[in-house]
């Protein structure tokens, strides 16, 4: 008969391709070769059969099994046999007799009182209708013993199960939390969770020595117990989570790693991920590293093939010489095939590491450039800002004449590293007062290029010295941080009706002006300061639509430890308060005025000039004049609203008080001279008219109501004559 090894080998073969009838022959065969003579290991046949289990093949299992059954049965070691019955379940789920013989035979190899026939009651076998469970409950069971090692997921930490009584159907488990507690057995498999003894918390709770010495002596050996304990793979979070601080200390961590996963990487049995999550695997066959590295690069986009670059091009060829000479081609043919930026990008990086032969006495850089067909908007599509720079370097040699007007596009539509390129490559060129003027019309009005005005902003605050910048550097510490605020809140306007998304991005630079070198210029502010003009900017700052909460609070709190006495209550009445209180929708819609008068009327207005001016003769002509009237009426209303809109501050519940008449407060009152009842609120001035049922507080007739109390009469002057009024109930408003 064939050889066991063969056997087994066949089966498996077999099972791998799914050729179920092929492997039933096979095994009818081995059965009739084995009459008279010594059978092949059972270990051989069943597991054959759990494959065809698994493999859903359950009626040839078990008329398979069922053939093979008298081979065996009074031949070998009744446990052995066990594991036959237990397969035979399996395949004949439904069959009570295959079970009882199976528990019979239990109770007879193992005796009646055994503790193993007490697992075997408690895992419910002999009544389950889950089959797999009972077994899986049973094979739970059956690691509880003495001496095994236990954990308590619930917080008791590890321990050791020190005495097991059957009759009682106890254990006494010493946890670290809980030393010497009793469970019982049917509890076992519920609240502890059976380790072996080479898992991790086992070693820790024996005193940690034996780790310590793996993590000086062998930090593979520490990596592979992690990985035995937790599972295959690991991320590297995880493993530095169960290290940390019991294994390896907090602060040694990072030197410790670096040697361990050079160890892992030069065993070529481990496989670790150059990215988050950074996992670890433990592989089955070695593999190398570099042969890993360029599978990883021939499967990557073009951003992981350009990251893995710049790694290995670091290295100079000295670490993975295969893997350098494979990348340089790549981008080589990269570079050839002029693909787009990448070409651009895989020109700067040969360039960079001197690793491209120059093409007609040119940089190959320049040569990749000069392919373009339009190299200015190639330039702001490559990753990096390094790159970036690169690249602006040999632009002007690609754009030549035209290299001006492209620098001025670029200062609008580029990135921060592209304007300063810009700012360096002009710094000997006739028109770079061209570049100041741009400059300057931005800080007249951010809004036309927000970012351009937030490069600027931050070369100013971090006190660039450069003429270029002498329209922001000449602004005041008050006008910048009020520039700032605006485009902030325009912003968050624009997000509003236009989609966050579009302007988080421009937001964010914006914002991160304010807190820039830790609030370097809000402290330059509040040194000129008065408490009235401090004071303001506090309510500006605290109803600003633009600033994240973050920044607000951040803000208010540098305010408040500066100028203390800005948040101090103040003793004049808020009608003659300089601020002007509103409800958000009042604020909102005074916000919706203004930015109709910017973004509408104006740009309207605008073109409403330039049409006129074409007529000629602007002396003469009516239709011009009146454009500019309306211009400077545009325009001082805009200020007005603006100036007003940095003074509003919100209407809160915190400003009522019960039974007294103050801001926010819906009143009902009686007309003494009518007999008829009226309602109003008094709200700010932007929150509607008395046919909306609102009284400004600012209004004679809202300041008469202010501090009344429920039952107070009042006199009230209107140009019909005098009204008067008695307040009969007061509420919340807002």
């Amino acid at each position: 008969m064939k050889n066991e090894g063969d056997l087994r080998t066949q089966f498996r073969d077999l099972l791998g391709r799914r050729e179920f009838q092929t492997l039933e022959s096979l095994w009818v065969s081995a059965i009739e070769g084995a009459a008279g003579n010594t059978p092949p290991d059972l270990a051989v046949f069943l597991e054959a059969a759990d494959g065809l289990i698994q493999a859903a093949q359950l009626e040839k299992a078990e008329v398979l099994l069922d053939l093979t059954a008298p081979l065996y049965e009074k031949r070998v070691d009744p446990r052995a046999f066990l594991g036959f019955l237990r397969l035979q379940c399996f395949a004949s789920p439904s069959s009570v007799d295959l079970r009882q013989r199976f528990i019979s035979l239990w109770r007879e190899a193992y005796g009646s009182a055994s503790l193993e026939t007490v697992y075997l009651e408690l895992s419910g076998l002999e009544k389950a209708g889950d089959l797999k469970k009972a077994f899986h409950d049973l094979d739970r069971f059956l690691r509880f013993r003495e001496g095994t090692y236990v954990h308590h997921p619930a917080g008791w930490g590890t321990g050791q199960i020190t005495a097991i009584d059957p009759i009682l159907r106890q254990a006494t488990v010493n946890l670290e939390k809980k030393p010497n507690h009793r469970v019982t057995l049917e509890a076992l498999k519920t609240i502890l969770e059976p380790l072996h003894e080479d898992h991790l918390l086992v070693l820790k709770f024996k005193g940690s020595e034996r780790l310590k010495e793996m993590r000086e002596a062998d930090p593979v050996a520490l990596i592979d117990t992690v990985i035995n304990s937790y599972g295959n793979p690991l991320e590297l979070k995880a493993i530095k989570s169960h290290l940390i601080p019991a294994v390896v200390a907090s602060d040694d961590w990072s030197k410790w790693w670096g040697r361990a996963k050079k160890l892992l990487r030069a065993s070529g049995f481990y496989r670790i991920q150059d990215a988050a999550p950074f996992a670890v695997e433990r592989l089955k066959q070695a593999v190398s590293y570099e042969e890993d590295l360029l599978k990883a690069f021939q499967k990557s986009d073009w951003s992981g093939r350009r990251s893995l670059a710049k790694k290995v091009f670091r290295e100079r060829g000295k670490v993975h010489p295969r893997l350098h000479e494979v990348i340089t081609a790549d981008l080589q043919r990269v570079v050839r095939e002029a693909i787009g930026p990448q070409a651009i990008e895989a020109a700067i990086l040969l360039e960079k590491f001197n690793l491209g032969a120059p093409i007609a006495n040119s940089s190959i850089l320049l040569c990749a450039l000069q392919t373009c067909s339009d190299p200015q908007k190639m330039v702001c599509k490559i990753e990096g800002g390094e790159e970036q720079r690169m690249a602006m370097a040999v632009l002007p040699q690609v754009v030549k004449e035209k290299w001006p007007e492209a620098a001025l596009a670029l200062l609008t539509a580029g990135s921060d590293s592209i304007r300063d390129s810009i700012c360096e490559l002009s710094r000997k060129e006739p028109w770079r007062d061209r570049i100041a003027s741009r400059i300057a019309e931005v800080v007249r009005g951010p809004r036309m290029a927000p970012d351009l005005f937030v490069w600027a902003a931050r070369k100013s605050i971090d006190g660039a010295q450069d003429e270029i910048f002498a329209a922001v550097s000449e602004l005041t510490p008050v006008e910048l941080l009020e520039r700032i605020l605006d485009l902030l809140d325009h912003l968050a306007r624009k997000g509003e009706r236009e989609g966050k998304e579009l302007t988080k991005e421009a937001l964010a630079r914006a914002r991160s002006l304010i807190g820039a070198r830790s609030h370097d210029l809000l402290r330059r502010v509040l040194k000129d300061l008065d408490r009235v003009k401090g004071r303001s900017l506090y309510e500006r700052i605290l109803i600003s639509s633009g600033l994240s909460e973050a920044l607000r609070i951040e803000a208010l709190d540098i305010i408040t430890r500066t100028m203390p006495e800005v948040t101090r209550p103040q003793d004049v009445p808020v009608w003659e308060e300089n601020t002007i209180y509103v409800t958000e929708a009042g604020l909102k819609k005074r916000h919706e005025e203004l930015r109709e008068i910017m973004e509408v009327k104006l740009p309207e207005n605008f073109r409403d000039i330039g049409r006129a001016a074409s007529f000629g003769d602007l002396s003469e002509n009516a239709e011009y004049s009146a454009a500019l009237e309306s211009r400077d009426f545009l325009t001082k209303k805009a200020t007005e609203i603006r100036a007003e809109l940095n003074r509003a501050r919100l209407i809160t519940r915190s400003m009522l008080k019960e039974g007294e008449v103050t801001l926010g407060s819906k009143v009902t009152f009686l007309n003494i001279q009518t007999g008829k009842n009226q309602v109003y609120r008094i709200l700010g001035p932007w929150d509607g008219n008395p046919d909306d049922g609102v009284i400004s507080y600012r209004s004679p007739i809202g300041r008469m109501f202010l501090g009344l109390k429920i039952n107070d009469e009042v006199n009230v002057q209107l140009p019909s004559g005098k009204e008067n009024y008695r307040i009969l109930s007061i509420e919340p408003g807002i």
